[in-house]
């Protein structure tokens, strides 16, 4: 998938239910909502009628709806399209292979083919999917048609109980095109799933982050040797430990870096006698100063 915009036709969000979802995604990937202007559009319809396609007297019928989708998907020229859910945009028979199969190509396809776009539609897979562990419902088609599937599903244990409530596996069950079984651990963390990271343990969220660099930042600054803000001074950058520490693109690095900063939890100072500036936490700036204060009022009386 290259890089690119997206657009995404959410019939079962409200706006609100989209803003709390991007603020926590936007958090975690550690970029501002104005950021992603111009980058996605999503249309959130919880409420409305979103049929995309219907079926009169077995012939199948597109709607005006999905005319406005397509021409708008078109204009915006996305990478990705993301439909969801298959429930509220199909209006015939699940279990129809045939109107399955009509909506999947005249509908997915046809945004896919016109447009060059990836589509992504998504699904709730039946209860028969769930107790199976196939993740499907409704009549093969559903799996047959599509090039790709994954499933995103609960970890539980023979008795179909929670190993752990956070946790969601992202299982590829088919692929034209890659080895089908690979399977993604993912973690509920302040709002959003991240990737498990090595070893089992989960990446760490926006405010964890933000937690360790400001322990490293202080135990660096305690023993003498403290760390830059400036990518100008090479091996004293804070953002070396960044990249090293959380797997983060030198650009991503620099930005967790200047916002940290902004944020005032961490503070810059500037070490006269070494002339040069220099990472602590609010605490530690607050006694340096307060330390200075006494020298130059000792130094006056």
């Amino acid at each position: 998938m290259r890089e690119g915009r997206a657009y995404a036709l959410l019939a079962e969000n409200d706006d609100e239910d989209t803003h709390i979802s991007i603020d926590g995604i936007c958090e975690a990937l550690h970029v501002d909502m104005k950021d992603l202007r111009e980058k996605i559009r999503i249309a959130s319809r919880a409420g409305l009628d979103s049929v995309l396609m219907s079926f009169v007297e077995g012939r199948t019928q597109t709607t005006a709806l999905f005319e406005q989708l397509l021409r708008q998907v078109k204009e915006f020229s996305p990478v990705l399209v993301i439909l969801e859910t298959a429930a509220d945009l199909f209006a015939g028979n699940e279990n129809d292979r045939g109107q399955v199969r009509q909506f999947l190509s005249n509908i997915c396809g046809r945004i896919a083919t016109e447009t060059g776009a990836a589509v992504v539609i998504c699904a709730h897979p039946s209860v028969e999917g769930m107790r199976s562990g196939g993740g499907s419902g409704g009549s093969t088609a559903w799996n047959n048609t599509l090039r790709s599937r994954l499933w995103l599903r609960r970890d539980v244990d023979d008795h179909d109980g929670e190993v752990d409530p956070d946790v969601r596996l992202l299982e590829l069950k088919k692929a034209n095109f890659a080895q089908r079984g690979t399977t993604l651990t993912l973690r509920w963390v302040d709002g959003v799933f991240v990737l498990q990271g090595k070893k089992g343990l989960p990446l760490a969220s926006a405010s964890q982050q933000a937690r360790e660099a400001q322990e490293i930042v202080a135990a660096r600054y305690d023993s003498g040797i403290p760390f830059s803000p400036h990518p100008q001074a090479r091996g004293r950058w804070l953002g070396n430990w960044v990249m090293e520490t959380f797997r983060k693109s030198r650009k991503a690095a620099t930005r967790l870096v200047d916002n940290w900063v902004g944020d005032g939890l961490l503070v810059e100072i500037r070490q006269a006698h070494e002339h040069r500036t220099v990472l602590c936490t609010p605490e530690q700036a607050k006694k340096s100063a307060c330390e200075r204060g006494a020298m130059k009022r000792s130094a006056h009386a």
